[in-house]
């Protein structure tokens, strides 16, 4: 489970990834990890989670896999998924 918080938003709330359902209750990710992301930052996710090397890969090193928000470049502009929650994003 990850927990996360902001300045909208109780500290240690659940991230609910309902839409991630995987075949005979397995986990939905292969390593455990818990993680509060630090102001400024972002802890990324990738959405093939047993085969993506996300934050959760890079915790041991530099940064401890949270991305400065300085270093991103671009803006995410469409969710695809889940498609219920296809939009674009303002």
């Amino acid at each position: 489970m990850v927990t996360w918080s902001s300045s909208s938003t109780p500290a240690d709330e659940p991230f609910d990834e309902t839409y991630v359902n995987l075949a005979g209750n397995m986990a939905a990710s292969g390593v455990a990890f818990t993680v509060t992301v630090p102001e400024g930052h972002l802890w990324v996710m990738g959405d093939n989670r047993y085969n993506s090397l996300d934050s959760r890969f890079h915790q041991d090193q530099p940064g401890g896999g949270f991305v400065p928000i300085d270093d991103v470049v671009g803006r995410a502009v469409l969710v695809t998924w889940p498609l219920d929650h296809c939009a674009w994003i303002e």
